[in-house]
């Protein structure tokens, strides 16, 4: 006999069940994403777990670092990108911007490697660049747009798969 491995549901199972007849979780694909069969005193959960991501937590990061590359290019020659439509500011700014749309390729990329840091880092480029657009432009509605988006990414990061989030696999 074997349990259930829903903590919740704890159920006692067969030997050859695949799903669990009280909550119906499939057990097959649980157990065989395990390398240590041992749990962690008293956590419940396994020691090591074959870290894997929702499709779309992948997605979304790849997103994020391809957006900010774009961002990286357009506040480096913002002449040449923005064309007609450019707005001429300080150059500081744009410098700054690069920076910041840098730091969060970064984040995104450590994010991809499973380091909680990136996370930190996209955090850091957030608070600056709403800082600076407060001070520069006057825009308190730019702030928000840089919180949303990293509270966004924090939801993103929580999406499980079988019963794990991202953020849990991640150093």
């Amino acid at each position: 006999m074997k349990k259930c491995t829903n903590r919740l549901c704890n159920a006692e199972l067969e030997d050859y069940m695949e799903r669990c007849p009280e909550c119906g979780l499939l057990q097959k694909n649980r157990e065989s994403k395990l390398v240590g069969s041992e749990p962690l005193a008293g956590s419940g959960q396994p020691e090591h777990v074959v870290r894997e991501r929702h499709g779309f937590v992948t997605f979304w990061l790849w997103l994020v670092l391809v957006v900010n590359v774009f961002s990286v290019l357009l506040s480096l020659f913002p002449k040449e990108m923005y064309g007609s439509d450019y707005v001429q500011n300080p150059s500081w700014v744009y410098v700054l911007d690069a920076i910041m749309a840098g730091v969060n390729v970064l984040g995104a990329f450590l994010l991809l490697s499973w380091k909680k840091i990136g996370f930190l880092l996209i955090i850091m480029s957030s608070v600056i660049s709403a800082a600076v657009a407060m001070l520069v432009f006057g825009s308190t509605l730019g702030i928000a747009r840089y919180f949303i988006g990293v509270m966004f990414l924090s939801f993103v990061l929580n999406i499980k798969r079988n019963d794990i989030s991202c953020w849990d696999c991640m150093d």
